[in-house]
C-alpha cells in the first residue's frame, strides 16, 4: 500500500511542477514584455508585462517572437530561469547629399 501511495505522489508532484522563466534583452538585460510564446506541441500565448511565462508541461521546445527581436527557439530541457532574446539592429546607413 505504501508503494502505491509513493508512486502516486511522484506522478502528481511531477505533473504539478511548473517552471517560471523570464525573457530578457541580450544587450540591456531588461525584461521583454508580451513576447509571443509558441510551445511545441501546444497553444501559443503571451508572456506577461515583466517577461515571465510558465513552461507548459507537455512542451518539448518553445519558439519566442517579439517585435524588434530575432525569433528564437529553445529546447525545454535546456531552459534555465531566464532566456536571452537578441535585438534586431535597425540602424540606417548614412545618406550623403
Amino acid at each position: 500500500m505504501l508503494r502505491i501511495i509513493f508512486i502516486f505522489s511522484l506522478i502528481f508532484s511531477s505533473v504539478a511542477y511548473s517552471q517560471r522563466v523570464q525573457l530578457v534583452d541580450a544587450t540591456t538585460n531588461e525584461p521583454v514584455p508580451f513576447s509571443k510564446v509558441i510551445p511545441t506541441p501546444g497553444i501559443p500565448f503571451l508572456a506577461d508585462i515583466d517577461g515571465f511565462f510558465t513552461i507548459p508541461n507537455d512542451a518539448v521546445s518553445i519558439l519566442f517572437r517579439s517585435q524588434g527581436y530575432f525569433d528564437t527557439t529553445y529546447l525545454v530541457a535546456e531552459m534555465g530561469t531566464s532566456l536571452i532574446l537578441r535585438p534586431v539592429s535597425n540602424e540606417l546607413d548614412e545618406v550623403q547629399i
